[in-house]
């Protein structure tokens, strides 16, 4: 893989948007279903937005209509496409679409307004070369018995370095920039890296958002535009825990789910032209993740009732001995001559958990 210049070709007079919207969908919902006749309406109104259903459900009466209706789109003149698969990597490379400038990923459970797709749109023809994402003017974020509406801004960076900086100051955001408009070569790189990995954890869509913050701007859109997410499953430490947990083969891996993060950013990263300058924001980063891990071990231990183990120890102290050299307390070589090891050791890790698993076990995570 390669860093890739966010320049590509204009979309014609033909077809002034050139936007790829991608429903990852399992579920056979009356609010899927709305979302998808939402995604029609806008692939009609819109030449040149492809709205693609991913689906990996097995309902075959919503598979039908899932079907029926995108033939009746297409035979209307709209641009739309069904994929099936159960596999969610595989479904994923089979929706993307390299020629498409702009993909939009959209959730089967998270309504958004109704110029939520076409605001979007009209703003992605305003985008310089210098812009990586273009974001919906708010999000309302259901959390628990709380709602949180959270106003998008403008950010702009002279470099790789200011705009990262900015993006991991505000945590609460990092997630739901996923659900934004991205280059499609950027996510291509993205959906590359995360190919080579045997599963798929929780933290990819943030990886997804902080690669796009290091290569470009962000946009929003000047009319209010709404897209609402259900937080409410993330709600709390051991929440968040038991979420985390699905989407690992085995959930004892959950133990270390910041070491595995932080080797996942570093490998992705140093496809980035700018990886040096950022060793230190990234330094910076890994302290606060692989602190985190240490310090709440017990505890994520007892939410997910996982009894002692020596072997789990061990690992604790090899990820406490790397975090001492992470903060600079002990000898050691240079932060980015360094970060192989803590690469290897996440793999060492993984390698332990993933060598339990039956020969045959696939995991598969709810989309």
């Amino acid at each position: 893989m390669h860093s890739t210049p966010l320049a590509s070709p204009s979309a014609t007079a033909h077809t002034p948007y050139s936007i790829n919207v991608i429903l990852m969908t399992l579920h056979a919902t009356e609010l899927a279903r709305d979302i998808v006749e939402a995604g029609l309406r806008a692939a009609a109104r819109c030449p040149g937005l492809c709205f693609t259903v991913a689906y990996g459900g097995q309902d075959a009466d919503h598979g039908a209509w899932l079907q029926s209706s995108i033939d009746q789109a297409v035979e209307g003149g709209a641009e739309a496409r069904l994929i099936r698969d159960v596999g969610i990597l595989t479904r994923l490379r089979s929706a993307f679409d390299a020629s498409k400038t702009w993909l939009l990923f959209v959730a089967d459970d998270d309504p958004f307004s109704l110029n939520y797709l076409t605001g979007l749109a009209r703003r992605s023809l305003e985008a310089g070369p210098e812009v990586a994402t273009i974001a919906p003017t708010y999000y309302l974020g259901v959390a628990g018995n709380q709602t949180l509406l959270r106003r998008v801004e403008p950010m702009q960076g002279a470099n790789a370095v200011e705009r990262l900086t900015h993006f991991l100051a505000n945590g609460s955001q990092q997630g739901i920039f996923y659900y934004a408009l991205q280059r499609s070569v950027l996510v291509d790189t993205w959906l590359a890296y995360i190919e080579t990995r045997p599963y798929t954890p929780s933290y990819l869509d943030q990886l997804l958002a902080t690669w796009c913050t290091c290569h470009g701007n962000r946009m929003v859109v000047d009319e209010a535009s709404v897209q609402l997410r259900d937080e409410s499953g993330w709600v709390g430490f051991a929440a968040c825990v038991r979420s985390d947990a699905k989407f690992y083969p085995l959930p004892a891996m959950t133990l270390f789910h910041e070491l595995f993060w932080s080797a996942d950013i570093s490998r992705l990263l140093r496809h980035h032209p700018d990886f040096d300058a950022l060793l230190p924001l990234l330094r910076k980063w890994m302290d606060a993740r692989l602190t985190a891990l240490v310090t709440h071990f017990d505890q994520r231990r007892e939410v997910l009732q996982l009894p002692p183990d020596d072997e789990h120890k061990l690992m604790l102290h090899a990820v406490a001995t790397t975090l001492r050299w992470v903060k600079g307390i002990s000898a050691g070589p240079s932060f980015g001559a360094g970060l192989a090891s803590l690469e290897g050791l996440a793999r060492e890790v993984e390698s332990a958990f993933l060598e339990r698993l039956p020969a045959a076990t696939t995991t598969q995570v709810a989309a």
